[in-house]
Parts: C-alpha cells; structure tokens; sequence
C-alpha cells in the first residue's frame, strides 16, 4: 500500500522531480541550515530543552552532503532505539 523509502531515497527522488542538486546555493543552504539546527541542539543539550531533535534534525539535512554526519546520524538513532541500560544490582 505504502511505499516507505530512506531519507537518501527519498531525496533521491526529490532530486529526480525538482531538478537535482546541482546548485550550489542550495548545497550551501543544506550545510547552513544544517549547521544552525546541529549548534542548536548542542546548546540545548547542556541547557533544558529538546536537544535531541535539533540534532537529529541537523544531521538529516547535513547527510545529503557529508558523509560523517550520515554516520553520526544512523549512530544516533541506532542509540536511541536500544533499551535503556540499567545499573545492575550489588
């Protein structure tokens, strides 16, 4: 019924329909915005607030262009969907 595809598939597919990437004022819009979103969340991080998103939110538009931050990014998540870790009694 639906379709579900990957955030690379999905821009893939948005290069398709809207012309690429090939301008360069939108790669650096990306890396920009993506780097704003990235600061943010690490300042929110160390002060209360939703840091985590930020974060997330930065290294899907920084992953279209650099490499490390689709790492990080799946890394993250990856954290993220495990169980908590408890203390284990003594």
């Amino acid at each position: 019924m639906f379709d579900v595809m990957t955030s690379n598939e999905f821009s893939e597919r948005l290069d398709q329909e809207h012309g690429g990437t090939a301008n360069p004022v939108w790669r650096a819009a990306r890396i920009v915005g993506g780097g704003v979103l990235l600061a943010a969340g690490g300042i929110l991080l160390i002060i209360p607030g939703p840091g985590i998103p930020f974060v997330i939110a930065g290294l899907l538009l920084l992953e279209k262009d650099l490499e490390w931050a689709r790492r990080l990014r799946r890394w993250l998540v990856e954290q993220l969907a495990q169980p908590p870790r408890t203390a284990s009694p003594v």
